[in-house]
């Protein structure tokens, strides 16, 4: 009898404690974003910004974890709610960590009055718009002309016709809570808890950078969820683990042929917005089997012929900028840099990352097709449930993501959303270091605005890979003897 007395009272200890968390940790996070988003702003103040980031990004994974347990999770409705409230502490506040965004009113503007954006640079444009005109000094780079894909450009539009930088935030907001949204939806579909979500809803990096910054890929990954969201929809699992069942059999019909059109569409509009979800091309293409494939083709390229035909022939010229990027734009890449000062040259460096970075990437998804696979793979059985047979394709787009960000020569801290937005479905641990770790680049944010000198070091970039690396050893280390 006193021991049943002594169970009931550990067992409502433990339950009055995870009632405590469960209410709590909310609260705490809550809490920190206010203290983040009050004067100065973060651009004033970059060590606390990392700082409040680095506790921020570990309560969002011990909240991942505490959502694993039973009765420790959150509903989709209080993820979601919470995820606006904290992106509403920033989104009146001047985006001065970045300024990107007055090009993308710059744009909108130009295509608002039915001007290619293409055509000509900002210092090249002759407007009678007062509003254009005071744009012109504030755009980044404004002797090229724009790069951002035709897509990106419809956004643009929308929120220059609402208005200024709040418009075209709140219009970039939505989008992202859009995203949450639909992170959480293919959790759904693969049963897994809700609360993974938090590792990018509550995650200081998109409040940060889309939010508070304005940009444009919180509409990349948008899209990107919602291709992902339509590909899964319907899937009906093969019970024959054969050679031709493919990693799933999709809805036969009309039915199978819209989703297929539809998600290529999504997929489109996602790389159309910025070049870097092609990055997953391969895995989607994996996703889609059989005689349905081609009709996810159809839909991929009949809505990149659209969006690109009312630039034509005027957006070569943004082509012409993308080449310029690839060829000298460089920013806390870590292995460029070092590889620069081994061979003496940028341009062999970028060669040489390029063709690792390409095997790499193909590594990545040969491994997809031939061991992770239903068909191929042993460890999978023939009646496995959805989760074990999808998720080994949203794996492989984190781990392409994680090697991009790694050899990429120019590394801007939002350059990790498509990195964070994978983390729900493989929350690795240094995924989740990196997600942070990226915000180091701000430092350079501290001589430029004491001096007015933009001034990057070897540091930084050393300790944004050296911080996922150590992540990442530990990790394999506690595998390791956790086996033993």
């Amino acid at each position: 009898m006193k021991r049943k007395r002594k169970r009931d009272k550990v067992a409502a200890k433990r339950y009055c404690c995870m009632d405590f968390f469960h209410a709590g940790l909310p609260l705490f996070v809550f809490f920190f974003f206010l203290a983040l988003s009050t004067p100065p702003h973060p651009a004033l103040r970059v060590p606390e910004l990392i700082g409040y980031a680095a506790l921020l990004t570990i309560l969002s994974a011990v909240a991942v974890f505490a959502g694993e347990k039973p009765g420790g999770g959150w509903s989709a409705e209080f993820i979601l709610f919470l995820a606006a409230a904290l992106r509403l502490l920033f989104l009146f506040q001047d985006p001065e960590l970045s300024d990107d965004i007055f090009r993308y009113l710059f744009d909108g503007m130009m295509l608002l009055e039915g001007a290619n954006p293409y055509a000509a640079a900002p210092d090249a444009v002759i407007t009678e718009n007062p509003t254009l005109t005071a744009l012109i000094p504030l755009v980044n780079h404004a002797h090229l002309a724009t790069i951002y894909p035709p897509a990106a450009q419809f956004i643009f539009a929308t929120g220059a016709f609402f208005g200024g930088t709040l418009a075209m935030k709140l219009v970039l907001m939505i989008m992202d809570l859009a995203a949450c949204f639909l992170i959480i939806r293919i959790l759904n579909q693969l049963h897994l808890p809700a609360s993974r979500a938090v590792l990018y809803a509550w995650h200081p990096l998109p409040v940060i950078e889309i939010a508070a910054s304005g940009h444009i890929d919180a509409a990349a990954v948008c899209f990107l969820m919602l291709a992902l969201t339509i590909a899964l929809y319907g899937v009906k699992f093969s019970e024959q683990n054969t050679a031709g069942a493919g990693i799933a059999k999709r809805s036969a019909g009309w039915k199978g042929i819209i989703i297929a059109v539809t998600a290529g569409a999504c997929f489109a509009a996602a790389v159309l917005v910025k070049w870097i979800p092609l990055l997953f091309l391969p895995g989607v293409l994996l996703m889609i089997r059989g005689r349905l494939r081609k009709y996810w083709i159809i839909g991929f390229a009949l809505t990149a012929f659209a969006m690109t035909a009312p630039f034509w022939p005027e957006i070569q010229n943004s082509y012409t900028i993308l080449s310029v990027y690839l060829a000298h734009w460089e920013f806390s890449g870590f292995t460029f840099r070092m590889l620069r000062e081994t061979v003496g040259s940028g341009y062999t460096a970028r060669l040489i990352l390029a063709t690792c970075g390409a095997i790499a990437v193909g590594v990545i998804y040969a491994r997809l097709f031939f061991r992770d696979l239903s068909w191929i793979s042993d460890k999978i059985p023939a009646e496995s449930d959805e989760p074990q047979r999808a998720l080994p394709v949203l794996k492989s787009f984190y781990a392409a993501a994680f090697a991009w960000l790694l050899m990429s020569p120019t590394l801007h801290p939002w350059y990790a959303l498509y990195l964070l937005c994978l983390l729900p479905f493989a929350p690795g641990p240094a995924g989740i270091v990196l997600s942070w770790s990226a915000l180091l680049a701000y430092r350079v944010m501290i001589p430029y605005h004491l001096t007015g000198t933009w001034m990057e070091d070897d540091i930084t970039p050393l300790l944004i890979i050296a911080a996922p690396t150590t992540a990442w050893t530990v990790h394999r280390l506690t595998l390791w003897v956790a086996r033993r």
